[in-house]
């Protein structure tokens, strides 16, 4: 016979400090910001979930992206669900299995959102709230659980009530990252089958768990790093096949995907350049070099060939003008910080990173409006 009986705990302290530490994270994003809404800008340089940023190194942005919030009604949402639920759950489980399970389910969301949406700016606990829930269910699908009928259906009901808040948010919020959500809940769903499976007289096994749970997230990390692809190279396939729809030009096609695909190749060796430079593993002025040497000058040749590209029809017009008004984000970026590195100069160096994160946002809204035509 097994003894089934939960870690429960007496002291539940965890539901509350995550209240807090989020309710923190988004003050100081307010003042960074100087706005109750901060922007998709704010919110990347804060440590959002964004593709072109995760997927390139800052893996860490899978889990500081689960205590932002993108608004005080995203805020107040879901941490007054995280309390009511968290509170329940911490009783239960206890406050070590808590904290695992919160932040195993956020990680989980997150990495589900990456791999639906990578050039999406996500924020918010609700895919950690989710896993929540999820991890309830677990346990009570677990055949020799402890819960007697009554106990069963209040938890029921509470899950029904998060559900059906939710829904009613998604009425009014229409930006609900269900991926983050569904990713949360089956991350949660499988902890909690895990949690209640302990031998009697044998304390909770944090370690086994942790080991487990970890070989979890490095599957899902590698296999969200074979996403890397998503990030750009179907921009020049989505531009084709939309430019058939409007009878575009045959020249105009081909320009704009040899634009298309130069961008993709100098951004990858900018990426890659960046994580040798923070990695110590390059120099200061031979990643300005780079900059000025294998970056830039390939990038403006293919800029002067993309000018030449019409301005009609009207649709063509309009990406013309989107990604020039990147190409500018991108090149001043570039110039930017290869003077900031080259001087030292902290201040052009800050500049230089800042107007490189807005032209991943104005490349993320090209892709967003072409596949949305």
């Amino acid at each position: 016979m097994r003894d089934t009986r939960l870690a429960a705990a007496k002291t539940r302290f965890i539901t509350p400090g995550l209240v807090i530490i989020n309710s923190v994270a988004f003050l100081l994003v307010v003042i960074q910001s100087k706005g109750l809404e901060p922007s998709a800008l704010d919110l990347v340089q804060c440590g959002a979930n964004f593709g072109p940023k995760t997927l390139n190194g800052q893996w860490w942005r899978l889990l500081s992206n689960t205590f932002l919030h993108a608004s005080v009604p995203h805020l107040l949402f879901n941490m007054v669900v995280l309390f009511d639920l968290g509170m329940l759950v911490e009783t239960l489980v206890g406050n070590g299995n808590m904290l695992l399970l919160y932040l195993l389910s956020g990680v989980g969301g997150s990495l589900a959102s990456l791999a639906v949406h990578p050039q999406v700016v996500g924020v918010g606990a609700s895919g950690a709230v989710f896993g929540l829930c999820g991890g309830l269910a677990g346990l009570m699908m677990q055949r020799d659980n402890p819960f007697h009928l009554a106990l069963r259906r209040a938890l029921l009901k509470r899950m029904f009530i998060f559900i059906g808040l939710n829904l009613a948010y998604g009425v009014v919020q229409k930006q609900i990252d269900v991926a983050a959500h569904l990713g949360g809940l089956v991350t949660g769903f499988a902890i909690g089958m895990v949690l209640l499976k302990r031998p009697k007289g044998y304390a909770w096994s944090g370690p086994r768990i942790l080991v487990g749970a970890m070989v979890t997230v490095v599957l899902f990390v590698v296999a969200a790093n074979n996403l890397r692809i998503l990030v750009r190279a179907p921009l020049a396939a989505e531009t084709q096949v939309s430019a058939r729809e409007e009878l575009i030009p045959e020249s105009a096609v081909a320009e704009l995907v040899r634009f298309l695909d130069l961008d993709t190749r100098v951004v990858q060796l900018y990426n890659s350049k960046q994580q040798e430079y923070q990695g110590g593993r390059l120099r200061t002025m031979a990643m300005a070099l780079t900059i000025n040497v294998e970056i830039l000058p390939p990038w403006r040749l293919g800029s002067e060939q993309f000018l030449k590209v019409p301005s009609h029809p009207a649709r063509l017009g309009k990406l013309r003008t989107e990604v020039v008004q990147y190409m500018k984000l991108r090149e001043e970026g570039w110039v930017t910080l290869a003077l900031g590195l080259r001087n030292n100069d902290a201040g052009k160096i800050r500049r230089g990173l800042l107007r490189q994160d807005e032209a991943e946002l104005a490349a993320a809204r090209i892709r967003h409006s072409i596949a949305a035509e």
